[in-house]
């Protein structure tokens, strides 16, 4: 097996805890309709890029305002929280730190918009020193044809990043998004997010899953060198 040339990082619940933030605007946005969010339509969100998401909760709660202005308030209500309270995975920073250390190209993968993915790096001040302005390294499955569980997205980087994707490991926290990796030809790390998922969740889908995404450190720096 050659040695991997590049990581490619989901966002929301990987390097970030932010899957409790989106539950929190999802249920402001429910109960400013006077409705109760329930736990099978925050399942089906999980992964999904936030048009599938608004289609959902449309449906579930026969809502009358179109996707985009439900998507609008949507992100207003969820960058409040940012701005008020994200916080980072543990383990996030050391696995950035080790990666930036090593001969790799790297990018994020994610199924928020592009603005987010955007705010939320700046937030956090990984844009000077991970993911540099003007360095084109943060993709949305907004601007793929298909969100995950499909590839593109994880393919959109590959390709960006000139390296095959057999080359590249994606970390990941959901389902959802693992399947995406595994189906782009990608090693597929698994952080599980215990919010919503467990390891067991990933047992059919990638034999590589980690409690701590510093636990991962060790096996990225020998398939690096392999």
């Amino acid at each position: 097996m050659n040695p991997i040339q590049a990581i490619i990082y989901d966002l929301d619940g990987t390097l970030v805890d932010s899957e409790p933030l989106w539950y929190a605007a999802e249920s402001e946005l429910i109960a400013a309709r006077g409705d109760v969010y329930r736990d099978e339509v925050r399942a089906a969100l999980v992964g999904l890029r936030l048009d599938g998401c608004i289609a959902i909760i449309r449906e579930a709660y026969s809502l009358t305002e179109t996707v985009s202005e439900l998507r609008e308030e949507l992100l207003q209500r969820m960058m409040n929280h940012v701005q008020q309270s994200l916080t980072t995975r543990d383990g996030a920073e050391a696995v950035l730190a080790a990666v930036h250390a090593l001969p790799l190209a790297t990018a994020i993968a994610s199924s928020s918009p592009l603005s987010f993915i955007e705010g939320v790096i700046q937030n956090r001040g990984w844009d000077e020193d991970y993911f540099p302005r003007g360095r084109h390294c943060l993709f949305s499955a907004d601007d793929v044809a298909e969100g995950k569980p499909a590839p593109d997205v994880y393919l959109a980087a590959a390709r960006s990043l000139q390296v095959d994707p057999h080359r590249c490991v994606a970390i990941e926290d959901s389902t959802t998004g693992a399947h995406a990796a595994v189906a782009a030809g990608m090693i597929c790390f698994a952080v599980w997010d215990p919010f919503h998922s467990s390891a067991a969740d990933f047992a059919d889908i990638t034999p590589h899953c980690f409690a701590n995404l510093k636990d991962c450190i060790p096996e990225i720096r020998r398939l690096t060198q392999r």
